[in-house]
């Protein structure tokens, strides 16, 4: 019945104010420390990262900005010509700038990467780099 699933879900949501509040009271205890070794590890992390990846395109002089989908489609599809064997170039159209211009770009969504881990190391560092700058 719908009311009492909503009597339940609603006890259960009211155990977690108390909570809250004691928390926002007496705060919450931080590791400065390692929250500091962390953040010079994932940046360690980041920088080779980019580094193997920009060896592994062969574009040293013109580095890759990882975190630009167009730049990583651009890289993918028009010069390491990945995903045309396996069909996995696939379009989107996103709207463009001025009056209803439309673009197509290469999807470079992480199920779009996953398709094309087995022709080259680089989609792999690609995912591994979003999901260490993820927020």
């Amino acid at each position: 019945d719908m009311g009492s699933r909503f009597d339940r879900a609603y006890a259960q949501e009211m155990l977690l104010p108390p909570v809250l509040a004691r928390m926002e009271v007496g705060g919450l205890r931080v590791d400065a420390s390692l929250l500091r070794r962390q953040a010079v590890d994932c940046e360690q992390a980041l920088r080779s990262l980019e580094q193997h990846g920009t060896r592994q395109t062969g574009r040293a002089a013109r580095p890759v900005n990882w975190k630009s989908p167009k730049d990583v489609g651009a890289l993918l599809f028009h010069e390491l010509r990945l995903g045309e064997a396996t069909g996995a170039r696939r379009l989107h159209t996103a709207g463009g700038a001025g009056k209803g211009r439309k673009m197509c770009e290469f999807q470079t969504s992480s199920a779009a990467l996953e398709l094309l881990r087995s022709e080259h190391p680089l989609p792999a560092m690609i995912i591994a780099h979003r999901k260490l700058t993820a927020t």
